[in-house]
């Protein structure tokens, strides 16, 4: 093994270990979406804000392709964003099964692409927009968005699910990420096999444990506003 790769496997550790990723993927809002029974305004409080960063996945990772200058990693970035916009099909865009889950949900479409983000939500997609225009911090933000979006799709999918009567299995939305999930945290992962210098795995590691902060602020002041407590200093 070079240097090069025992480099990249040293940062994959570490970031698949980081405190703050193990954090975020077990956050208690994330355990109570799963646990508690909400009614449809908490639910719809939830996907209204998870609706922010979804629309704005597409953007982040164009951006990211335009700031990126080694094909590789755009071809894997690329596969990422167009299996995100439907692969050709917009209705099978993640948005749109979103969208679309949700009603069947029985929840309205205009309390969920017209929420107001909350201030941990608007921070979360600024935080997203400023990463995106430099090559480390993009790759940051993807790697650890990619390894942490099943837990998080799974704890929002349970309370659709819960909320309709619904197995998650028979949510199309959730049913895209278990089929395409995979496939993104390997082109996250091979587009961290690059030769990168210490200084720049530095920074990659840094931005990805800076979005995971972001994503735990996000849920705690979801949490705040569902339960009127911070569930994370309470557990």
């Amino acid at each position: 093994m070079n240097a090069a790769s025992k480099n990249l496997n040293d940062l994959q550790n570490i970031l698949k270990s980081d405190a703050n990723r193990n954090k975020l993927i077990s956050h208690p809002v994330l355990k109570a979406f799963k646990e508690k029974s909400l009614n449809k305004d908490q639910v719809s409080t939830i996907v209204g804000q998870w609706y922010h960063p979804l629309q704005n996945f597409p953007f982040f990772l164009s951006a990211c392709i335009s700031h990126i200058e080694i094909t590789p990693i755009q071809t894997f970035i690329s596969d990422i964003l167009h299996e995100e916009l439907g692969c050709g099909d917009p209705s099978e865009s993640h948005l749109d099964l979103y969208i679309s889950t949700c009603e069947d949900a029985g929840m309205e479409r205009d309390k969920i692409v017209n929420s107001t983000a909350l201030s941990a939500t608007h921070k979360l997609i600024e935080g997203y927009k400023k990463s995106s225009k430099s090559q480390n911090t993009a790759l940051g933000f993807i790697y650890a968005t990619e390894v942490a979006d099943l837990a998080m799709v799974s704890s929002i999918g349970t309370a659709i699910a819960n909320l309709c009567g619904k197995s998650t299995k028979d949510l199309p939305w959730v049913d895209i990420h278990v089929q395409q999930e995979p496939n993104h945290v390997n082109k996250a992962e091979s587009s961290l096999n690059v030769n990168f210098d210490e200084e720049d795995l530095s920074i990659i590691q840094s931005s990805a444990r800076s979005m995971w902060n972001l994503w735990i602020d996000f849920f705690d002041q979801i949490g705040m506003e569902l339960f009127k407590e911070n569930l994370r200093d309470s557990a």
